[in-house]
C-alpha cells in the first residue's frame, strides 16, 4: 500500500502534512535522469520504478527528504496538520504558558 503523507513536527511543535508524492517523485525524477543519461534504460521506465519503490518505502522516504530536499522544496505542498479541531475556551486555564523577556 502506497504511503500517502509523511507527517512532521518542527520545533515549535506544529505538525505539517506533506504528500510522499512530492519526495518520491524528487527521487524518482534524479535517479530516472542520471540512469537514462548513462543509457541504463528508459527515462519513463525507471522513473516509474523509482517512483513506485520510494512511494512505498518509509525509510527510503524519509531519507531522500533529510539528505536530498529543503523545506523549500515542500513547503508549498505541506499543509499544517490539525487532527484534532481543539476547543481553545475550554483548554486555556490549562495551557502551558512561557515567557520572553
Amino acid at each position: 500500500m502506497a504511503i500517502k503523507y509523511i507527517l512532521v513536527q518542527f520545533s515549535d511543535r506544529t505538525w505539517w502534512k506533506i504528500p510522499a508524492s512530492v519526495i518520491a517523485a524528487s527521487r524518482a525524477h534524479y535517479f530516472a535522469s542520471i540512469d537514462s543519461a548513462k543509457g541504463e534504460g528508459d527515462y519513463d521506465a525507471i522513473y516509474i520504478d523509482e517512483y513506485q519503490t520510494t512511494i512505498n518505502d518509509a525509510v527510503e522516504l524519509e531519507d531522500w527528504a533529510k539528505n536530498n530536499m529543503n523545506w523549500s522544496d515542500v513547503k508549498e505542498f505541506a499543509v499544517q496538520d490539525r487532527s484534532e479541531d481543539v476547543d481553545y475556551e475550554k483548554e486555556w486555564c490549562n495551557v502551558e504558558f512561557d515567557f520572553i523577556e
